[in-house]
């Protein structure tokens, strides 16, 4: 058994950098809100739930990130970061924090406003189903206590019963979701302004947004939770109060961390899957031992965590990107090293995980080093080859052949490793056309199942219409249905249980 609260933390820091916020933001959270807990006389179990909650609160935000991204001007993680404090019922403070975004006119700035007024409710509400809908889903994976969920779910509604997606009210809450709701205000305020005017909007939202009762207790010990957020021990403060979670194996916890990336662009839902199936393979092939196979499956699933700090707009712009973007582009290998170093369970993975955009020649990215062993080399080839065989933004996926073409030319030109070419060969010329699915257990039709398949791929209603010649009205009346029958709220939800029930094949 593995105790993986270490991860956990880690996992926290990659939401941060996804939320637009300083790294352990998170990690403060869950300090403050473990203290509001105690003050209110929580039983042991609850205090490991709230910091446990606090932890996985933003778990599923990269969920909604493609369509965040395409009503917000391409940013999405820059409108995580400005709606942080913003009332979700006040329209006049959404609109001034739309000029907090990097529009690229003042035509698309407008545009962004008239989207809040005129459907900013539903386009909240759907924000914050898909972001529970995939925290549930990725709690499950590793068996975390279910209430967590619940209590994530309730940390969007209000004291007022004005909030979402239930509009629960006042003791309707979860009391442990009431207290993360006010500890996160606290947090992203304490950001941008002092004790002295977060205690007036503590007191302007007390019976409003927060219970009355926890308003009261926070501005009791401002001054000593301000000093406790600021304190240069976060990150070990956390580790200690933190509850033993224990997995049989890191493969679970690997899979779930797999999904924050992949979900940032609709092209890549189910990409490290799919490298990492290639990459094991290829292991085998290259008889490395049992422990070098499952080290470079496990990175396979890691190594993209650092996409997402990446903008989704960029992730999924159609043209070429220019200089700027194509740097903050290679960054996101650099910002994988930065979540997951300070882990003893994931140190052993970091080099392999730093490495697939490297190259023998040394002209890849962060490092520009060529000093790769068999094993970076096999996660190098296999993260290239799935990305080629697939749809992108800005082209169609390439058929096989061009796929050996492109390879084996990397190859004469000693940029990739010719002993792995041959496997990666014949990989590609037995892979599977016709999937082996599992029971369809929720009754789709295989109409509906080919809409999944799209949809998961990266395809837009439009497109999915025009590959099966139907209308885009008869692929949204597909799509409901889908969800319905499993039930779930959001394509990043819909794909993670058809991956797991073996629906959808890699």
């Amino acid at each position: 058994m593995l105790d993986i609260k270490e991860i956990l933390i880690r996992i926290s820091i990659a939401l941060d950098y996804a939320n637009g916020r300083k790294p352990e933001f998170t990690l403060k959270l869950a300090l403050v809100s473990v203290f509001l807990a105690k003050l209110a006389n929580c039983s042991q179990r609850e205090i490991h739930l709230v910091y446990l909650s606090s932890l996985f609160k933003s778990i599923g935000c990269t969920s909604y990130s493609p369509e965040e991204a395409e009503i917000f001007s391409g940013d999405d993680i820059s409108f995580k970061s400005a709606f942080s404090t913003v009332d979700s019922i006040n329209k006049l403070e959404a609109l001034l924090q739309i000029q907090k975004l990097r529009a690229d006119s003042k035509w698309e700035e407008l545009k962004m406003k008239f989207r809040l007024i005129i459907d900013g409710n539903n386009l909240y509400k759907n924000i914050i189903e898909a972001h529970c809908d995939s925290a549930r889903m990725l709690i499950q994976e590793i068996n975390l206590d279910p209430e967590i969920s619940k209590i994530i779910n309730d940390t969007y509604e209000r004291f007022d019963g004005k909030g979402t997606p239930s509009k629960k009210k006042a003791n309707e809450i979860h009391f442990l979701a009431r207290i993360i709701s006010i500890s996160y205000y606290f947090n992203s305020l304490s950001e941008i302004t002092d004790t002295k005017s977060i205690r007036k909007l503590l007191e302007k939202n007390k019976g409003k947004m927060f219970d009355p009762v926890l308003v009261d207790y926070l501005l009791r010990f401002i001054e000593e939770l301000s000093l406790m957020i600021h304190s240069n021990t976060i990150h070990e403060d956390a580790l200690f109060i933190s509850p033993n979670i224990y997995v049989d194996h890191l493969q679970s916890v690997a899979m779930m961390i797999s999904y924050l990336p992949d979900f940032k662009s609709r092209y890549t839902s189910l990409h490290s899957k799919k490298v990492s199936e290639l990459a094991l393979y290829l292991a085998k092939k290259l008889k490395l031992t049992e422990d070098e196979q499952n080290k470079v499956y496990i990175s396979a699933l890691l190594m993209n965590i650092g996409m997402v700090c990446i903008p989704t707009g960029i992730l999924e712009k159609e043209g070429k990107l220019n200089p700027s973007e194509r740097e903050r582009m290679e960054t996101h290998t650099f910002f994988t090293d930065q979540i997951l170093k300070k882990s003893k369970l994931l140190e052993p993975y970091l080099e392999y995980c730093i490495s697939h955009h490297e190259n023998l020649q040394g002209t890849g990215y962060h490092r520009r080093t060529k000093d790769l062993n068999i094993g970076q080399s096999i996660l190098c080839y296999a993260d290239k080859v799935i990305a080629l065989g697939s749809d992108r933004s800005f082209r169609k996926a390439y058929p096989n052949t061009e796929i050996l073409k492109i390879l084996k030319q990397e190859v004469l030109a000693g940029i990739l490793e010719e002993r792995i070419f041959p496997f990666v060969e014949e990989y590609l010329g037995f892979k599977q056309k016709t999937p082996n699915r599992g029971e369809n257990k929720y009754s789709l039709t295989d109409r509906e199942i080919q809409v999944l398949e799209l949809i998961a791929e990266g395809h837009t209603n439009k497109q999915i219409a025009k590959d099966l010649q139907i209308s885009s009205r008869t692929v949204q009346h597909h799509s409901i249905h889908i969800y319905e029958k499993m039930g779930v709220k959001s394509r990043s939800a819909a794909v993670m249980v058809a991956f797991k029930e073996k629906i959808l094949q890699l």
